[in-house]
């Protein structure tokens, strides 16, 4: 059986899940706003935004390591 989280990755495209993730940084729409606007429930919502920010700092970190290598 998956995990929440495991079938939560799937049921949205990445398209989609970046573009919540963007309209909540750059316009500052609450997850209320964000709910009415895509008809997803907000719990997912949060859970859209907190796992697409945790890929993309992880994403982060490995291109840090990757400049700090290469002038070492």
């Amino acid at each position: 059986m998956e995990k929440p989280d495991e079938i939560l990755k799937h049921k949205f495209s990445v398209r989609i899940r970046v573009a919540i993730t963007l309209r909540y940084l750059i316009a500052g729409e609450s997850y209320r706003n964000l709910e009415d606007i895509s008809q997803i429930s907000r719990k997912t919502i949060c859970k859209i935004v907190h796992q697409v920010l945790k890929a993309l700092v992880k994403v982060l970190e490995f291109e840090n390591l990757m400049v700090n290598a290469c002038f070492q």
